[in-house]
């Protein structure tokens, strides 16, 4: 018998997550958390590895994201977005791992696959974006009990062949990504919520803007996140609380 999709899964607002490495510190971080709230994600510097991902899949300069989930490598704050479900026929962004793990092999594979077989997979499952919210609901009903399960991190019941189920094999290996070209994302998605650590929040009373922001635009990406940032206590990272709120929002 097929599985029924929980009601709460059907709500187009599921939050896409994006969140910042641990290296992401010090000026650039706040200028980088700065940047997202005043929506200039064109601004925002491009890793190495993430261009040359996208240089070697064909993908647009995109910013990235995860549904419904988050991720401790990506856990020095993370953000939550609505996003839309309404998109062009052939815009394409989904997928059900992380493409730039894939690349990089951090993802294992049964058995081990080439260099082109390993593009091909990604193209094979490389989604529109207008079907993300009815294809990762179906996802979860046919791989999990629970939301629950997805979001802290389990390995899916089926999942994608060949990627399998092993300890090499992380959270990100069946992670749903969402990629969204920076020129469009402005219309396209809205912060939702931001979570930080108190080290990182100090940001919050810092009167200074970083790098090459303007004074004005610094206070007014400040007054923004003031209104919807949560700071985690000390022993408390940003991605467990965060996802601590995704549990209780899709688990009604």
């Amino acid at each position: 018998m097929e599985k029924e999709t929980p009601n709460s899964l059907r709500e187009s607002a599921m939050f896409w997550t994006h969140g910042f490495k641990p290296d992401n510190t010090g000026e650039r971080w706040y200028h980088d958390v700065a940047l997202i709230m005043l929506e200039k994600y064109d601004k925002i510097e491009r890793r190495v590895k993430t261009s040359e991902s996208e240089t070697s899949l064909a993908i647009p300069t995109s910013m990235y994201f995860y549904l419904a989930t988050a991720n401790e490598l990506y856990g020095n704050g993370v953000f939550f977005f609505s996003v839309p479900t309404d998109w062009e026929l052939n815009e394409k962004g989904i997928s059900p791992f992380d493409t730039g793990g894939l690349r990089a092999r951090k993802i294992k594979t049964d058995p081990p696959l080439a260099d082109d077989e390993l593009e091909q997979l990604f193209y094979q499952h490389n989604y529109p974006l207008n079907s993300w919210h009815t294809r990762f609901s179906s996802y979860i009903t046919q791989n999990y009990d629970s939301i629950l399960s997805y979001i802290w991190g389990e390995a899916p019941s089926l999942g994608v062949c060949p990627i399998i189920k092993t300890t090499d094999n992380k959270s990100l290996a069946w992670a749903w990504e969402g990629r969204i070209r920076k020129e469009i994302l402005k219309e396209r998605v809205k912060v939702q919520h931001f979570y930080c650590n108190i080290e990182t929040s100090k940001f919050l009373i810092r009167e200074v803007p970083p790098l090459e922001l303007s004074r004005e635009d610094w206070s007014a990406a400040l007054n923004l996140l003031k209104s919807m940032v949560t700071v985690c206590a000390e022993d408390t990272s940003p991605t467990l609380i965060a996802s601590y709120d995704l549990a209780r929002g899709l688990n009604n």
